[in-house]
């Protein structure tokens, strides 16, 4: 009934991130990858996991396969699923899951005449102990349900009451459509201009160029994506260390020729936009990226430095200065001097710039600190800075002093903060709404916290969304220290990555001060070893973190990170189990969960409604990055949660740059660095 080779190696099968499935499996791969990831977490968490808990969560994922049959197979029959001959895979599917469920069907019906319905009661008084607790059937022989299991793979999870479930819901499903599988009747071109042109945003520009060849509206479409994007990349040849293990060419020189080569077809193409004006008045969007910079840098070589750029840079200015409708530009890896920084502050409808893994010219930084009329000034309002072990990105804010969003994001914890000499001339902080500061090194987070109340000079009227992360983890204190650089803003999101207290005090301390929030997110770490945001232990019950939340006005939404899969509490409960009632045998434990309006059958959900009751304008609770929980109070004095999704998009809560441009990754050069020393071992 489903293909499971790949979840032999449970461990394996829990951290892969690969997969492979059968055709019905990979029509619901997305989410069985989002199940996967919450059991990962807990096996991860562990350095060796119970057997049992492996294979439990195991079983899991392949009951959620035997379920992507059903509803593969029903997707045909109610046309949701492709059949008009545009996609073989999706025939294939269909051949196979019909030939699968022949099968099933002929063994599920010899089955279903020796099941028995029997009550609740009549099992669990049942001496028979390989009996499902949750199946509401039996069989004289049980040697014959097990038979069965054995020939279709069902595991200890799955009833026989669940696959008649599912069975009899495929059979209506049949029913209704005679039989007869339904070709999908929407079509490519039934999508608005707007679900297309969205289309052509995804896929690169070789894709688009045949998609838009296609007829001639998709030509219409695709040709206005393709004249307002362009890239100038200096391009690394994926084949590139494999002929240079097969030249016979010293390495420098073979480096030497391909680099010139690259920059040659840069500048042919060039010279191709710059010969048409009428391309470049078009042009929105440009991208401008080095694929050799990284070479260069672990080769320790200074000829990818100077004049090798020069021709490319002056270039790359004239395009820019011809291009009077640029909306977007995004530098990756490249070293801006003062005539293209002079270019972009001369662009009057430049509204996002984005610099990834960019350095700043040491003239162009002397000209910007002296430019004291601020003739380097540009409309940009959306900037975007990739930071390492560099400072010069961040005199990009100088000529920017209009900004409306600004995010600064920094790789594996290496940047260090803006320097103090750039403090007194940030200008953007009055028009600033956007501010998002990722991945910053701990101890460094004062410095950030005395810049923005310096910079700012304790003013931030327009203020309203803020994002700090660290690469580890920071204090309450720290945290506390940056947010009272911003405390005059008016806030209305505020999300705090990598806390590792996460007192009650920090949450009053917002409370107090940003009363106004409508969603804020916190995540903690665990210790100095943890780097992301996965799930954590908090030092507190959930219920002393709720209480504080009274004090929220207005607040709609609350993420955390907190290791809560078997929180299971009552308030109702509390006097008694502070009283010494010992939980696992009080007899009215059902009963006062249904009283507090809690839903039994879901496990998870009392958290959420806790917080629910606490603060009234709670809608949404995200308690990791796989459960958000939707609030609702469908009469006074009634609160419920519902699960909505594994991966529910709360990006509006949690603020976020913008997406990045994706180019290729350079390739590889460690072993380049082996085959050089091997040439030369004087060096």
């Amino acid at each position: 009934m489903y293909f499971d080779d790949d979840l032999k190696d449970e461990k394996a099968a829990l951290l892969s991130s690969t997969r492979k499935y059968k055709p019905f499996l990979r029509v619901y791969g997305k989410k069985e990858e989002g199940l996967r990831r919450v059991y990962a977490d807990r096996v991860a968490r562990v350095e060796s996991p119970d057997p049992s808990t492996l294979t439990e969560a195991v079983n899991v994922l392949r009951k959620w396969r035997i379920r992507a049959f059903f509803k593969a197979l029903q997707g045909f029959y109610k046309g949701k699923l492709d059949l008009t001959g545009r996609h073989n895979t999706v025939i294939d599917l269909y051949i196979l899951s019909e030939s699968i469920w022949h099968a099933y069907m002929t063994s599920f019906l010899k089955l279903t005449v020796l099941a028995t319905s029997v009550t609740s009661e009549q099992i669990s008084g049942s001496d028979d102990s390989s009996e499902e607790e949750a199946m509401d059937y039996k069989f004289d022989d049980p040697g014959v349900w097990e038979k069965f299991r054995e020939a279709w793979k069902v595991p200890p999870n799955v009833s026989y009451g669940f696959l008649l479930e599912h069975t009899q819901k495929t059979l209506d499903v049949l029913a209704g459509s005679f039989g007869i599988p339904k070709i999908q009747e929407i079509h490519l071109l039934d999508l608005p201009g707007e679900i297309l042109d969205e289309i052509f945003s995804h896929i690169e520009e070789h894709r688009a160029r045949r998609l838009s060849s296609v007829c001639r509206r998709l030509n219409e479409i695709g040709y206005r994506r393709l004249v307002s994007s362009k890239k100038i990349v200096l391009k690394l040849a994926m084949s590139f260390y494999d002929e240079l293990k097969a030249s016979d060419l010293p390495v420098n020189q073979f480096i030497e020729k391909e680099a010139f080569a690259a920059r040659d077809k840069v500048l042919a193409f060039c010279g191709h936009l710059e010969r048409h004006s009428d391309l470049l008045n078009k042009l929105e969007r440009l991208w401008i990226a080095d694929q050799w910079a990284d070479l260069w840098e672990k080769l320790q070589s200074t000829f990818g430095k100077g004049e090798f750029y020069a021709p490319l840079l002056r270039s790359v200015e004239r395009i820019i200065n011809s291009s009077v409708n640029l909306t977007t530009i995004l530098f990756s890896q490249m070293r801006l001097p003062l005539n293209v920084i002079a270019a972009i502050c001369r662009l009057p409808n430049l509204d996002h710039l984005d610099l990834r893994f960019c350095t700043i010219s040491k003239k162009a930084q002397r000209a910007l600190l002296l430019d004291v009329a601020g003739t380097l000034s540009s409309s940009v309002r959306i900037l975007d800075i990739m930071v390492t072990h560099e400072k010069s990105p961040w005199f990009a804010m100088l000529f920017c002093p209009k900004l409306y969003n600004f995010s600064a994001r920094a790789i594996a914890g290496s940047a260090f903060p803006p320097p103090e000499s750039l403090w007194d001339k940030c200008r953007f902080f009055p028009t600033l709404k956007y501010l998002y500061l990722s991945d910053l090194v701990a101890f460094h987070i004062p410095t950030f916290a005395e810049w923005i109340q310096r910079a700012s000079h304790g003013s931030m009227p327009e203020l309203t969304h803020f994002k700090i992360t660290v690469n580890m983890n920071m204090t309450d204190a720290a945290i506390l220290g940056v947010l009272q650089a911003v405390h005059s803003a008016p806030l209305k999101v505020l999300s705090i990555g990598g806390a590792l207290q996460a007192g009650l005090h920090l949450f009053d301390w917002i409370a107090t001060h940003f009363p106004l929030l409508l969603g804020l997110t916190i995540s903690r770490r665990d210790s100095t070893r943890q780097h992301r945001d996965n799930s954590a232990d908090w030092p507190l019950p959930d219920w002393q973190y709720a209480e504080r939340f009274s004090a929220f006005l207005q607040l709609q939404h609350f993420g955390w990170n907190n290791y809560n899969y078997n929180s299971s509490f009552s308030t109702y409960l509390l006097p008694l189990l502070e009283g010494g009632q010992d939980e696992d045998n009080y007899d009215g434990w059902e009963d006062m969960r249904e009283n507090e309006n809690f839903d039994p059958e879901v496990v998870g959900l009392w958290t959420p409604v806790l917080f629910g009751i606490h603060c009234p304008s709670l809608r949404t609770f995200q308690e990791s990055m796989f459960a958000t929980y939707r609030i609702s109070r469908p009469s006074e004095g009634v609160v419920k949660a519902k699960n909505r999704s594994h991966r529910e998009d709360t990006a509006k809560w949690d603020p976020s740059p913008s997406e990045p441009a994706m180019f290729a990754a350079p390739q590889p050069v460690d072993e380049i660095l082996t085959v050089l020393t091997a040439q030369n071992p004087a060096e």
